[in-house]
């Protein structure tokens, strides 16, 4: 199987993704936000199964042979080495709470690696791409920022994002903590409007996948929190991610693994 090239392929998605987002809005701005519970009790509305149908069909009619897996369909027992990993709606608690925090996420894998990604935030009028940011990618740096700007879950914060707060203000650490939905926490440390992104709860390898792959073009990466590795997708045994740290070339991989040695 034959990938596309991959720096053609924001011509191709684009299209798609406006299809997608422009079902999605019409849904935000209407009556319609009914939703309903999945088997993992989070909620689904009909803005992401428009949105999962629109990115799906057109996903496969530009590479016909390459699978499209999503959120919103069983993931087959056996998974290619190529795919197409769709979250259609990330964040959904937050487009039913009309706080425009919620994205449309595609991402490319091969042999586990996300290649390439898309992430558009329609409320937001914001997109980024992995073919974007890495010709703006910034240049890790050494040392520590003076302010370690901080990212966390707005509808999943724990116990142990608390428990890491304190552990910074123990070590002398000056930080900042915000706040947001969906993957736009990923695309801020991409965009360096953000250093830090520790995840203490439970994620799917669809919420994270496209926006990895843009943090990767940008310099930065994800990994588990507890092997210091990079995230892979496409897992054989289990769709969800291990707890992970995000950051950004802001800060260096170095002191991402002193900060979490010192905090295991």
């Amino acid at each position: 199987m034959a990938l596309p090239i991959i720096d053609s392929l924001d011509e191709l998605i684009y299209p798609i993704y406006n299809s997608a987002a422009t079902q999605v809005m019409d849904v935000y701005h209407s009556d319609n936000l009914e939703t309903k519970s999945k088997e993992d009790n989070s909620p689904v509305t009909v803005a992401d199964l428009l949105s999962h149908q629109a990115i799906k069909l057109g996903l496969e009619s530009i590479t016909k042979d390459i699978p499209v897996l999503s959120e919103e369909e069983k993931y087959p027992s056996s998974i290619p080495k190529e795919f197409w990993l769709i979250d259609p709606l990330d964040g959904t608690k937050e487009f039913i709470n009309k706080s425009n925090e919620f994205t449309l996420n595609i991402a490319l894998i091969s042999n586990g690696i996300p290649v390439y990604g898309f992430v558009g935030a329609p409320a937001m009028n914001l997109v980024w791409t992995s073919n974007t940011v890495k010709h703006q990618a910034l240049s890790n740096t050494s040392d520590l920022p003076k302010l370690l700007r901080v990212v966390g879950s707005k509808s999943h914060k724990t116990d142990q994002d608390t428990t890491f707060a304190a552990f910074l203000k123990e070590k002398g650490i000056d930080h900042q903590y915000k706040s947001y939905g969906s993957s736009l926490k990923i695309c801020m440390l991409a965009t360096g409007d953000a250093d830090i992104y520790p995840r203490f709860g439970p994620t799917s390898e669809w919420d994270i996948a496209a926006a990895h792959a843009i943090l990767l073009a940008a310099g930065g990466d994800i990994l588990d929190i507890s092997s210091m590795k990079t995230l892979e997708y496409g897992k054989k045994d289990t769709i969800l991610n291990p707890y992970f740290v995000a950051f950004g070339a802001s800060i260096d991989i170095t002191e991402v693994g002193k900060i979490f040695n010192e905090f295991s």
